[in-house]
């Protein structure tokens, strides 16, 4: 029985790397086609099961995490192993020097195997038989992000929506040479000019961009007897299965015997199914879509939460906003981001708007406090003590009024925000592109556009005249998800803001 039916490009067969280079063991119903998500996905033919069911196995062997990377790059014997393991040391030494993340080693020991393949060294390592296939995998996916984004657009991008700390370190990692510098260090310093240039920095970046859309956060046994850690991980074949969290039908899990990793089909999720269906699982319950399309290239678009921040406090001007509320809320420690919980329905069309402020406490930045009394130059702040005893002293009204402040100021904003998107929108499409430059961007803009529409529409329906109505455009707190405060970006205080507009303010007086 064969898995795949539709032609898996880089790779001559497809169906010989599955099984005997991969070993996967899966469900003859199972089968890897083309998907109306976009791309390939896994789907299932057949009816109902009255259990949840194994569809696919992959031994751990056969996936790449940097746990198992390790193995493989100590595996080597001869001197052919030898060069190799010197080899990805020294790639690990130059691309991962300092305070980096799990996914950035990941991406260097992939690179590095791709290397040593094209130099014909990657079989001197043991456990690398399916690597060389799932390496071309990776070079031939498309993912639809900013990475192929034309440069100068997401410049232009930049410079108009300041404060996405997520969207500013990959326009970082694109433009500070970083590909460039690997290509060249692998060239002339870890191969020592014996080979030429192996690889671009064009596919060294197209590899960092498929693996940052294909890795998946699986559970792995530690030498403590029951506990487990999460590895950031590849896995061939699992990862054709598309994400969609109102309809996920799947899961996978981690067989505790021997570590294979295992996908089951959910025997309630598929309750009346019958014939072929897509197999859907969940890559987070947590649908941040700057993240969703920063890493995958897409807006999930299913019935469902979305989570989406904008950047406002000391980006957005105006005289009710205090000219210094970056310092205050830099002190405070509290984010000058909005969160917005988005309903969609099963069209993905937009249906609701609110804002999250669980745990959020920026909008004392709008009450009557003297903060000279609370940060006091020379002494340390204790920012959860300062906000601890504002709340304590404010009465219920007081509070009331700065949040009804707040939000009268969110909705000028946002009031604002679709032409600054649509001018964008129009700039874009302008935009000439070179070969292989793409415009993805846009989809971000497009979602942003339809986000702040539904919000001023509801918004002029309840027309808040007081506090109390104003909360109908807040998520209550029991209905809030802690986990939404987990996912919200690094804030970025726009000093720089604050300090133009204090001198403009000094200039005005002077005259």
């Amino acid at each position: 029985m064969s898995l795949i039916k539709s032609n898996i490009k880089g790779v001559d067969d497809s169906n010989y790397w599955v099984k005997s280079q991969v070993g996967a063991k899966f469900h003859d119903n199972l089968t890897v086609e083309k998907s109306s998500l976009g791309g390939l996905g896994l789907f299932y033919d057949g009816n109902e099961i009255d259990q949840d069911t194994e569809i696919l196995r992959i031994s751990s062997d056969c996936t790449l995490s940097i746990h198992q990377c390790m193995k493989i790059m100590n595996s080597g014997v001869d001197d052919k192993g030898t060069f190799a393991k010197t080899f990805i040391q020294k790639c690990l030494d130059f691309y991962c020097n300092g305070k980096v993340t799990e996914s950035r080693i990941l991406i260097c020991y992939c690179i590095s195997m791709e290397v040593l393949n094209r130099i014909e060294k990657l079989d001197s390592l043991k456990g690398t038989g399916f690597v060389r296939n799932y390496l071309k995998i990776l070079l031939n996916t498309r993912v639809s992000n900013v990475d192929c984004d034309s440069l100068s657009l997401l410049e232009y991008y930049k410079e108009e929506f300041k404060g996405n700390s997520l969207f500013d370190s990959v326009y970082k990692q694109l433009i500070n040479g970083d590909c460039e510098e690997f290509a060249k260090f692998i060239e002339v310093e870890a191969l020592e000019n014996v080979y030429g240039e192996v690889i671009s920095a064009e596919e060294i970046q197209h590899l960092v961009t498929a693996i940052r859309s294909r890795i998946l956060e699986i559970p792995r046994e530690t030498e403590s007897e029951g506990d487990f850690t999460i590895d950031i991980t590849l896995v061939p074949i699992l990862d054709f299965a598309n994400h969609d969290n109102d309809k996920v039908n799947a899961y996978f899990d981690v067989d505790r015997v021997n570590g294979d990793i295992i996908l089951k089909l959910d025997k309630d999720k598929i309750k009346g199914s019958k014939g072929k269906h897509e197999v859907l699982i969940s890559y987070s319950r947590i649908e941040d879509m700057n993240r969703f399309f920063l890493n995958y290239g897409f807006i999930p678009r299913s019935k469902g939460i979305k989570l989406i921040e904008i950047p406002f406090w000391g980006y957005y001007k105006d005289k009710e906003i205090p000219l210094n509320v970056t310092e205050i809320l830099y002190k405070l420690q509290e984010t000058p981001n909005l969160q917005f919980v988005v309903k969609t329905d099963e069209e993905g069309d937009v249906q609701d708007v609110k804002i999250n402020m669980l745990d959020d406490y920026s909008f004392l930045t709008m009450a009557n406090v003297q903060w000279d009394k609370y940060f006091i130059e020379g002494e340390e702040e204790d920012e959860e003590e300062i906000v601890s005893t504002l709340m304590e002293k404010m009465s219920v009204d007081e509070i009331n009024v700065a949040m009804f402040k707040m939000m009268k100021l969110v909705n000028k904003y946002i009031k604002e925000y679709p032409s600054k998107l649509k001018n964008f929108l129009a700039i874009a499409d302008e935009y000439e592109l070179n070969l292989g430059e793409t415009r993805n961007i846009v989809e971000m803009i497009k979602f942003e556009e339809q986000i702040a529409e539904k919000f001023n529409a509801i918004y002029e329906k309840k027309k808040p005249q007081d506090a109390k109505d104003a909360f109908d455009m807040i998520v209550p707190p029991d209905e809030c998800d802690e986990n939404w405060t987990k996912v919200r970006m690094y804030p970025i205080y726009n000093f720089e803001q604050e300090l133009l507009d204090q001198q403009i303010k000094i200039e005005q007086m002077t005259l």
